[in-house]
Formats: structure tokens, C-alpha cells, sequence
């Protein structure tokens, strides 16, 4: 790896604490020794524009489960604005509203508190309320706007070399008010960086280093921008310079100059208006972005030698002409599709809403709670999707996605959404080719569109597994607050998908894991089905995915 055996000198010494870090790794060069002797305790001494690859398992390892995480947690008294700006105390796991409980048993096992959180007062009391119910906590926007943080150093942007010397510069603040958090369970990490432009890539990775090193236990998380973001955001100071042009820029990019832990972006993708899905639309990029985000986790996977989680932020509340899902089928669309591209974490933008007017030209609606931290109608969606999905996550987790790819129906014509993914799905074979087919799956019948997921289980990579999504599109499809479909046209004429899989002939019989289906104890239940005369076949709901493990001859 790149840079290993100087992360390993410098680890090494780090732990030992024997001597300054300018002493160690003596067969590299060393420049800025000024700057170095402010500190012993660890940034990289270089001057390049990306950050060094991770050190390993013994840096951080992500846990091995399905991340759900809340967005938005209860907040304090006094933030919000408008009519809300006096707004009581909802930061509180006891009494008759035990807010943080409720999200729990919601589901979630990660939340992220935002600018509600307004220093660290607030914040070490939602890390003492998550510690309470057991919620592990990100340190989010809040953090962000501290000058002692790396988040705010982050946003600043700049070369890694200037990065490094403003995080030295502080160090001491930093460190002071990062232990304040150390002592709590319920802190897993920060947020390094939220949706940034490319010319804030090398301060990012800058920040990175010097927290691998300083808090090797905690996580330094960074989100990506979407697919529809424009090019000002996407690139900054960078736009239109050379590698710094599409979308796939952006993100390869991201990945090689920062190397950074997990691949993570926001697709908010619900759009239009009025209580019927009819008025509503998916953005036509939600696959491609799917595609690029979990490509790229691939591609840092191969580089590293472990495994890079993939996690996404979707859409359960309405803002600047987004709606809030109001439908099961709205939420659970959007979440079992993101298994087609092993996706192994969720996080919900938000789950408490803004505490700020619910009218305009860009309201901001109910979450999975409203205002006053009451369940919506949405509450329940969430909750039935993470337990259907807790039904069969330990087999999900015990595999490794590998490759997706889209199919629609024959003699139907191609929605916008599969439209976008093509160029992207499939793999990559020996030759540079991209190809789209699966090692098991000689062919494939529908009678609407699907995706389907190639996984490889980490025990033994030659045994595969199969996740299929119903990826119909349901913006021409009706739901009148969750009731009964009503076909509009090609794309909405069924509540289900109809599959028939072809199988090569060393496969015998297929075991079929179906969101929910669970025994007494809360062990996955696979209906397993032989496979006849070469095919099984099978009716995913609308909304919904399979995991398919062949069983072979």
C-alpha cells in the first residue's frame, strides 16, 4: 500500500510515546520540522494534496451490522426559529416522552444530533441520553462550527499542507475538546466533512490524518454530494479543470485523495406534490449514483484489503420541493433498491424535523416524528423496514457485493431510471469489457423492472448470493394514504414483479430470504425452493427485494 510503511512508523511511535514523531520513519524526508516540533503526537509530515491510505484493522474497524441511523435528534430548549424559536426541552430519554427511547425502539441504532446541538454542554448531553438507550452518536453539523474542530478546518478548504499547519497550530484546543467526548460509549466518531467541493479534499484528508492517529478507536466520517448537485458544488475552485468534470470525477477523486473509511453520499430523490404518488416523480439519477457510490467502495475494497461499508441518506422528510414519503411503498422503494448495491447503512434525512415554519415556497413537513417529537404515520414505515430487514441481515452481512446489474421487462420501454444506470451496471471483465450477467444466472424473465445484485459470501468467495429489488417505477402508480394500488400505465400496472430466474446446472435449489420472515426466535426463515426444470420463480411486492442464496449441486 501506499505510504504503509511510513503509517506504520508513525503508528508505532504514536503508541509508544517515546519519542517526538519527527524521530520516526527515518527513510522518509523531512521537511517543516518547524511545524513538526509543535507536535508529538502525530500528523504526516508531507506536503502532498491527498492523505495517506488507512492503517488497517488496527486503525478502525467498522462494526460488523446494519447501520440505521437517525438524523436530527431530539432537540434542545430555545433553537428553533419563527414560531418554534421558544420551543421546550425535547433532549431526554425519562419521563412520559422518553424522545431518545422512542427513537430506539424505532430501530435506530446511530444518530447524528445537528446545529440544535449549539456547543459542547449540548452535545455531551445527547451523548450521555444515546448512552442511556445504547444509540451510538456522530458528532454532525454542530461540531462543524467550532473553530476547535476538524470539521470547521475541513470546510475551509485549502492544500493539506496548510490544513496540517492550522490543525497544528490548535492542536492542543482540538485535542481538549475532543476528549470531552472520549469518555462517553455512545461516541463513535465525527463528522470529518459534510457534501464538500473537490478544492476541499487535501484539508479533508489532512484532518483524516491526524485523527487516525489521535483517536484510532472513533470514526472520521465524510459525506458525499449527490448526483444532481451542480458543478459549483461539486468542484468549487476546481471546476473544469482536468479530472474535475462529471460526477464519476468527483467521486474517484474524493477516493483517491482523501482514502477515506466509507463510501457514504445523499440522494434525496421524491419530488412533486399532492396525496397521490401520480403527482410525485423519482429523480432519474437515483441508480446511476447508487452505481458510482458503490463502485468506488469497491475500488477503495481492492486497495485496501478490507472490507469499505457503503451507506446512504434517503429521503423521509419533505423540503425545497421534496415530499415527505406518506406511502410505505415511498420509503421502502428507496431502501430495498440501495441492497442491490450492498448498501449497509441507512440514514434518514431527518428523523426529528427542522424546528422552522412548515409554509413558504419551500416548506420543510413532518419526519418520522413531527415537531413535538410524535410518531407520523412514517414512524411505522421506518420501523417495519429496519425490523423486516434485521429478519435476514446476518446473512446480507456475511456477503460481499460485487456487482449490479438493471433489467426491464421485454417489449416495455425503459424508464428514466434505468435509463441512467446503463454504462454502469454490470462488471468490468479481464479484458476492460463491461458485461452485464452473473455467475449463476443463465436468464432472466419480468414482467417489470428489476435490479439485481451480485454478492460473494467472505467465507468462500466461489459461493454467490443474489439480492432483487422491484425497481418498477411507482411514480405513475396511486396510493391514497397508503390504500389501495391503481394502475396508471406500463410502468404501474402491477402491485408486484413477477421473476423467473434461469439456473446453470450445478445449481439444485435456491434459499429465498424475504424481508420479515423470521422464526420465534428471530432467526431468518428462507423459503427454499428447487429449482425446476432449470428456473425458479418468485413475486417480489411492490417496494420491496429478495436475497437469493443458491444451494448448489
Amino acid at each position: 500500500m501506499k505510504n504503509w510503511k511510513k503509517a506504520l512508523s508513525l503508528l508505532i511511535c504514536s503508541l509508544m510515546l517515546a519519542t517526538p514523531l519527527m524521530a520516526c520513519g527515518g527513510e522518509e524526508k523531512q521537511e517543516n520540522n518547524d511545524d513538526l516540533k509543535q507536535s508529538n503526537t502525530g500528523i504526516k509530515d508531507t506536503t502532498s494534496e491527498s492523505g495517506d491510505e488507512p492503517f488497517g484493522r488496527d486503525y478502525y474497524e467498522v462494526p460488523k451490522e446494519f447501520r440505521w441511523v437517525a438524523y436530527s435528534t431530539p432537540p434542545n430548549e430555545a433553537v428553533g426559529s419563527d414560531k418554534y424559536e421558544n420551543n421546550p426541552d425535547y433532549n431526554f430519554t425519562d419521563g412520559d416522552n422518553p424522545h431518545w427511547q422512542l427513537m430506539k425502539d424505532c430501530g435506530f441504532n446511530y444518530a447524528q444530533p445537528i446545529h440544535y446541538d449549539y456547543d459542547d454542554v449540548m452535545t455531551e448531553k445527547s451523548l450521555a441520553n444515546a448512552e442511556k438507550v445504547g444509540v451510538k452518536v456522530l458528532i454532525t453539523s454542530s461540531d462543524r462550527q467550532n473553530p476547535d474542530s476538524l470539521g470547521y478546518i475541513s470546510d475551509q478548504g485549502g492544500t493539506y499542507q496548510e490544513a496540517k499547519n492550522k490543525i497544528l497550530a490548535n492542536e492542543t484546543a482540538i485535542k481538549a475538546h475532543y476528549d470531552k467526548f472520549v469518555k462517553y460509549e455512545s461516541f463513535a466518531g465525527i463528522f470529518g466533512c459534510d457534501e464538500p467541493s473537490a478544492d476541499k479534499f487535501a484539508a479533508i484528508a489532512a484532518a483524516q490524518d491526524w485523527w487516525e492517529i489521535n483517536y484510532p478507536k472513533h470514526e472520521f466520517y465524510v459525506n458525499l454530494l449527490p448526483e444532481y448537485a451542480s458543478d459549483d458544488q461539486l468542484f468549487g475552485t476546481f471546476k473544469g479543470k482536468s479530472g474535475y468534470k462529471t460526477y464519476a470525477d468527483h467521486v474517484a477523486r474524493f477516493c483517491e485523495e482523501v482514502n477515506p473509511y466509507i463510501m457514504s453520499y445523499d440522494h434525496y430523490c421524491l419530488g412533486g406534490s399532492g396525496e397521490y404518488i401520480s403527482n410525485y416523480n423519482f429523480l432519474g439519477g437515483f441508480f446511476y449514483n447508487l452505481a458510482i457510490g458503490a463502485n468506488n467502495a469497491k475500488v477503495l475494497e481492492n486497495k485496501y484489503g478490507w472490507e469499505v461499508p457503503f451507506y446512504i441518506y434517503l429521503q423521509s422528510m419533505g423540503f425545497e420541493g421534496k415530499v415527505q414519503p406518506t406511502a410505505y411503498e415511498q420509503w421502502s422503494w428507496q431502501v430495498y433498491n440501495c441492497l442491490a448495491f450492498g448498501v449497509t447503512g441507512i440514514q434518514t434525512f431527518n428523523y426529528w424535523p427542522h424546528l422552522s415554519p412548515d409554509n413558504g415556497s419551500t416548506p420543510i413537513t413532518d419526519a418520522i416524528v413531527d415537531r413535538y417529537g410524535k410518531k407520523t404515520k412514517l414512524y411505522n414505515f421506518v420501523q417495519k423496514t429496519i425490523s423486516d430487514i434485521a429478519s435476514f441481515e446476518d446473512v446480507y452481512l456475511s456477503y460481499d457485493w460485487e456487482h449490479a446489474c438493471g433489467w426491464n421487462a421485454d417489449g416495455k420501454g425503459m424508464s428514466e431510471l434505468m435509463q441512467g444506470l446503463q454504462g454502469y451496471d454490470g462488471f468490468v471483465n479481464a479484458n476492460g469489457e463491461r458485461v452485464k450477467g452473473f455467475t449463476d444466472i443463465a436468464g432472466i424473465n419480468t414482467n417489470q423492472e428489476i435490479l439485481i445484485g451480485q454478492f460473494a459470501s467472505y467465507a468462500d468467495r466461489t459461493q454467490k448470493a443474489y439480492f432483487v429489488s422491484n425497481a418498477s417505477d411507482i411514480q405513475a402508480a396511486q396510493f391514497k394514504d397508503g390504500g389501495a394500488f391503481v394502475s396508471k400505465n406500463s410502468y404501474g400496472k402491477a402491485y408486484n414483479v413477477d421473476v423467473t430466474l434461469s439456473f446453470g446446472a450445478n445449481v439444485a435449489s435456491v434459499k429465498i430470504y424475504k424481508p420479515g420472515v423470521k422464526d420465534e426466535n428471530n432467526v431468518a426463515l428462507p423459503e427454499t425452493v428447487a429449482v425446476s426444470n432449470g428456473k425458479v420463480s418468485f413475486t417480489i411486492p411492490q417496494g420491496e427485494g429478495f436475497f437469493i442464496v443458491p444451494t448448489y449441486a
